[in-house]
């Protein structure tokens, strides 16, 4: 029993200790797979860095139109095919990778711009990369297209399942 309980404990403590991957505010993922960290204190401030550099012919339209409303930044890149997250706890940069124990407090929405099957490859496969944070967050909320929410479980499962099928 102790040899089992010992086991146990030390792989709880593994768990609990990996470092964290996902950053302090969020991040833009586009559909050829380019990572965009959302880096600035406030998410507006981050999208409108990220809007420039995407859609530098657009960007000051959509800055001045938009202003500090996050939510019309997130429709507009979930509707150019874009991931979108957001981490909505108060998490200082640097914490995360400090005491990787923050990542349990952690909430935070993540936009999908269209159901598992029809992301990119590229996508798939960072997403993939940060479901062992998405499973260790206290609350993550996940929209597809603004139609339906997915749960963490469902969007490993779907996420698995698309990759096997396109290595085939």
């Amino acid at each position: 029993m102790k040899k089992w309980k010992d086991k146990f404990t030390k792989k709880s403590r593994e768990i609990d200790i990996s470092p964290v991957m996902i950053p302090e505010r969020g991040f833009v993922l586009t559909r050829d797979g380019e990572f965009l960290l959302l880096n600035k204190e406030f998410h507006y401030q981050g999208f409108s860095q990220i809007i420039t550099y995407l859609y530098p012919e657009e960007s000051k339209k959509i800055i001045t139109d938009f202003e500090t409303d996050t939510r019309s930044y997130v429709a507009l890149l979930q509707n150019r095919d874009n991931i979108v997250f957001l981490n909505h706890s108060i998490v200082h940069f640097g914490e995360y990778q400090e005491d990787p124990h923050f990542i349990f407090t952690t909430t935070g929405s993540l936009y999908l711009p269209c159901e598992i099957n029809k992301l990119s490859k590229e996508q798939c496969a960072t997403l993939l990369e940060f479901l062992p944070d998405f499973e260790r967050m206290r609350y993550l909320s996940i929209d597809v297209q603004r139609e339906h929410t997915l749960s963490v479980q469902t969007l490993k499962e779907e996420l698995l399942e698309y990759l096997v099928a396109k290595k085939r």
